[in-house]
């Protein structure tokens, strides 16, 4: 899975879903990026569904620590493009 900064991710907003992985108790404290659709990783096996699979998707959480592994680990489909 590639890196990308932050000037990238918002270059690509246009084409692609932001997913924020953070925990519910980050997002009170630090914010959402807006427009972010928020899925704690815990939760994010149960909740693929939200994902249209024909948009890339760019994870984020607060150090990529969470947001590496939801991909790494296939919790999000192979299929599914990943800037």
């Amino acid at each position: 899975m590639a890196e990308i900064s932050i000037n990238e991710a918002d270059q690509r907003r246009s084409t692609a879903r932001i997913l924020d992985v953070r925990e519910d108790f980050e997002i009170v404290a630090e914010g959402i990026i807006p427009g972010a659709l928020h899925i704690p990783m815990g939760q994010l096996q149960a909740r693929l569904s939200e994902l249209d699979p024909s948009v890339p998707v760019i994870a984020v959480c607060r150090s990529g620590n969470r947001s590496a592994p939801s991909r790494t680990h296939s919790m999000v489909p192979a299929s599914r493009p990943t800037p």
